[in-house]
């Protein structure tokens, strides 16, 4: 049902494609049932489709009740004022003919079939009106054209096959239904007529003949031979006076008949199989309209049927994607532009896509570095070249937990609390050193400055919460963290960071509640907890257990999830949530578990379009839970790769760092005899190329969408940071590229 109803949803199909939707049999009832000239049904079927009924027996029913010849509605062309022009062009015929020389006749003759035209003209035209699908016309019109016939004489033969086509073409508009019957009579007639002239030509064209006042006999003058002292003519002259007077007489050419009689034989047979194809074509328009008006009718009905269902429960079945559709294809059966409706058939395949939101990279391959389009391609997709085969003995490469941090709350009693107040202190500004605080607190940023946030936003008190809990908590899941190059406690202090600066700098916590905040502190927390340093493709190309338990989707953000809620749900002591109602703690947990799966770098551009939709569109409504967690995922993302958009120093620091963690994933990979993936090889990456790519194409398209909409003071030096930076890694491959240059061999 639904199938059906939606055939009226589709774009218009060009006239080659709507043709092909049905297929025609000689034993169709359309054709047996009608007896056609050139007709189209002006009856529309009525379908009756409900219980009992099917298609199928309605659409025969109702074809052979629309096409029965007394419910047909006869297509007639302007047979009359086709005639009168055709009388007008062949008298004109009759001048041209004379001026050229080709025959002589007087003037005073054309009145005569002027007359004769005329009176053939006036009595069709009566007929019509008495009959509307007359046939006397053609009969009448043999009336002026026997005198055309006498009149032409030489050139009747060319004349005679013009007149017959035009005559027989003019007249198969007539719409009768029997018209192979009068054209088999208007052959025999014309050619009789023909033979009649003929004979009255060979009979009575001598120099004395009554019809001589048909033509001009004395048009040609010669001087006359002086002959034994007598004037004398030629043998076909006559000394009339003082000149030779030649008279024309009319000649007939037996071949040239015979050729005119198969002519108009030919014609008769052509123009029978014209008036064939047009009935059979005719059939077909009206079969093909019976067709599409069933099926137009029983969408109707279904969609009455399903609007009826909609009102009963009262529910809105369609998603807002599919309204939008709908409404574009109800523009497309309004349009009669056949480029406009192709063009809104693509829109539709976009938005009927199953990569909404994600861009297609290979339509920017020419201004796209090859290396950066590799790269991004396998970070959107987690997969990567895997053509060599893989050590799956070896897949739980460093995901034991030798090299966690060996973190205790008795180890932060020497940390000098001073030298780490001044260093926080700056941490409500984007320029905010994480690498300071790392070292002050040697080598335990997040413990401090989440513990800073923690007392920054009251959550301690607001949520009941015990001193000894909050510690153990950061205590804890820094220590979680591995000590990776990169993904590391350094790493999330940072990110917690930029979610700090979002909330009070930016005002962002204006706008959301607390317990929102709350959130998304504790996800950009917990975001990279227990980080092997290996990439989600790693993982599913080595058939890892993380790729295997988490489905390959997501496996390491689903990861982080986990492991940070196993350990808070499994010990008490370091419980945030533990005095939380279960229904509240459901909410909290379900925002976070948002805010750290929206880090996978595979929806980057999903999250990026409709965050940028939702602020061109109608807007954020922070009434409206979804669009809360839209941007608090947003904000999570921009803390995650905000390093690009730092100071240059404190860029250049973590370039480094995300670098080596990249070579350390190229070198297992080069162990294992796999492909290394796109900038991961130590031994040839260009580490400039890889940040302006970064830069290009991850961090610039979500910070831009991100700036226009939390930047309004334009306090947020984001953007300048991202130029300037960018800027720096142009000139660092520029004079990579020199250094390259300047090193190659020169050429013997």
């Amino acid at each position: 049902m639904a199938a059906i109803a939606g055939a009226s949803e589709r774009p218009r199909a060009s006239t080659a494609r709507r043709a092909s939707m049905f297929s025609y049999t000689s034993g169709n009832p359309l054709r047996q049932q009608s007896g056609l000239g050139f007709a189209t049904g002006g009856v529309s079927p009525t379908l009756k489709f409900g219980r009992g009924a099917t298609p199928a027996s309605t659409s025969t029913k109702t074809s052979r009740m629309a096409l029965r010849s007394d419910e047909l509605e006869v297509v007639r062309g302007p047979v009359l004022l086709m005639m009168t022009a055709h009388y007008a062009w062949y008298g004109l015929l009759l001048i041209i003919g004379h001026l050229v020389g080709w025959y002589y006749i007087y003037y005073w003759t054309l009145p005569l079939y002027a007359y004769f035209s005329y009176g053939a003209l006036e009595m069709g035209r009566l007929a019509e009106h008495k009959w509307t699908s007359s046939i006397v016309p053609m009969y009448l019109s043999f009336i002026p054209y026997f005198v055309f016939q006498m009149v032409a004489r030489d050139a009747h033969t060319i004349f005679g096959v013009l007149w017959f086509s035009s005559l027989i073409a003019i007249n198969l508009q007539v719409g009768s239904q029997k018209f192979n019957v009068h054209l088999i009579i208007a052959a025999f007639l014309f050619n009789g007529i023909t033979a009649l002239t003929t004979g009255l030509m060979i009979l009575y064209t001598g120099p004395d003949s009554w019809l001589l006042f048909l033509r001009d006999d004395s048009v040609l003058f010669s001087d006359p031979i002086l002959k034994d002292g007598k004037l004398v003519c030629s043998d076909f002259t006559s000394l009339e006076g003082k000149f030779c007077v030649e008279h024309r007489i009319t000649t007939i050419s037996w071949p040239k008949e015979g050729t005119f009689v198969a002519g108009t034989v030919l014609l008769s047979i052509a123009f029978k199989q014209l008036q064939v194809f047009i009935k059979e074509y005719a059939l077909n328009l009206i079969d093909r309209q019976t067709h599409v008006s069933q099926l137009s009718r029983q969408n109707a009905d279904l969609k009455k049927q399903l609007k009826a269902i909609k009102k009963d429960v009262d529910l809105d079945l369609d998603s807002p994607i599919t309204k939008v559709i709908k409404v574009i294809r109800s523009i497309q059966e309004k349009v009669d532009d056949i480029d406009l409706a192709e063009s809104l058939d693509y829109v539709v395949s976009i938005l009927s896509s199953n990569q909404l939101f994600m861009p297609n990279l290979d339509a920017n391959k020419n201004a796209m570095d090859n290396d950066v389009n590799k790269w991004l391609t396998a970070m959107i997709t987690n997969q990567t070249d895997t053509n060599s085969p893989l050590d799956v003995l070896s897949s739980n490469f460093n995901l034991n937990e030798t090299n966690k941090q060996d973190l205790t709350i008795s180890k932060l009693v020497g940390v000098s609390s001073d030298r780490v107040t001044d260093v926080l202190n700056n941490m409500d500004t984007w320029e905010f050193n994480v690498f300071d605080l790392a070292e002050a607190t040697e080598g335990r940023p997040l413990f401090h400055i989440g513990y800073a946030a923690f007392e920054r936003y009251g959550f301690k008190s607001m949520y009941q919460l015990e001193d000894s809990v909050v510690r153990s908590f950061l205590v804890k899941i820094e220590a979680l963290y591995r000590n990776n190059p990169y993904h590391n406690s350094t790493h999330a202090a940072d990110v917690m960071h930029a979610v700090h600066f979002f909330l009070v700098a930016l005002g962002l916590n204006e706008v959301l509640s607390p317990e929102d905040s709350f959130c998304l502190i504790v996800a950009a927390i917990i975001h990279d907890l227990d980080h092997p340093g290996v990439n989600n493709a790693f993982l599913i190309n080595t058939e890892s257990q993380l790729a295997i338990r988490y489905n390959d989707l997501a496996v390491l953000e689903n990861h982080h999830c986990a492991r940070a809620f196993e350990t808070l749900m499994t010990d008490p002591t370091c419980n945030i949530f533990a005095k939380f109602p279960p229904d509240k703690f459901k909410v909290l947990r379900s925002s976070i578990l948002s805010m750290v799966l929206a880090t996978d770098m595979a929806g980057h551009f999903e999250y990026i379009a409709k965050f940028k939709n939702k602020v061109s569109g109608s807007g954020l409504d922070f009434q409206d839970a979804k669009d809360r967690q839209l941007v608090m995922d947003i904000a999570i993302k921009c803390g995650d790769i905000s390093n690009a958009t730092k100071p240059l120093e404190i860029c250049k620091k973590w370039t480094a760092n995300i670098m080596e963690e990249f070579f350390l994933q190229g070198d297992e990979e080069k162990r294992r005899n796999q492909p290394i993936s796109m900038f991961m090889d130590r031994t040839n990456t260009v580490i400039p190329k890889c940040q302006i790519g970064f830069i290009d194409y991850i961090v610039t398209p979500l910070y831009e969408v991100w700036d226009t909409y939390m930047n309004e003071d334009r306090k947020f030096n984001a953007l300048e940071n991202l130029s300037s930076n960018r800027e720096y890694w142009k000139r660092q491959l520029e004079l990579d590229l020199q250094a390259v240059q300047i090193d190659k061999p020169k050429d013997s």
